[in-house]
């Protein structure tokens, strides 16, 4: 159900306007008892006039349900359009969240790395040239909160 909903309103005007004037020549043409004439064809003409003129009231009618119809339709396009557009928006600021929160965890995630290589670096300089079996071991490890 795409489309525009103008130009379906134009159009739905455009109708109305056609029904307007149906409705208008089948009221000048209404007036078949007003004719004056006398004879066989005067009768035939007046029943051809009176069936037109409830033809192009029945038209009429036709047309105004048309119109409606296409109007009611511009308004569900306009509609439609418009939770395209929200949902579009919508989504894109989930995707605007998202990649924002991904940046900050990874972000965190450089930080916490950095520490941790920090302190793996500092523990490997502290123990580097310490002989196995050295008291040192002791020392170093209850500075980084080892227990015996």
């Amino acid at each position: 159900m795409y489309g525009n909903p103008e130009g379906i309103r134009a159009l739905a005007r455009h109708v109305g306007e056609a029904a307007d004037r149906t409705r208008a020549e089948a009221g000048r043409g209404g007036r078949a008892e007003e004719v004056r004439w006398q004879s066989l064809g005067a009768g035939r003409y007046r029943a051809q006039l009176t069936e037109a003129v409830q033809a192009a009231r029945a038209s009429a009618v036709q047309l105004d349900d048309l119109a409606a119809a296409l109007e009611a339709h511009a308004r569900a396009v306009a509609h439609r359009l418009q939770q395209i557009a929200d949902a579009e928006q919508w989504l894109r600021r989930q995707a605007d969240n998202a990649v924002d929160e991904a940046h900050g965890l990874l972000s965190d995630l450089e930080h916490e790395g950095d520490r941790l290589m920090d302190g793996a670096r500092s523990a490997a300089h502290a123990v580097t040239g310490v002989p196995g079996g050295d008291l040192r071991w002791l020392e170093l490890a209850r500075e980084r909160g080892f227990r015996l």
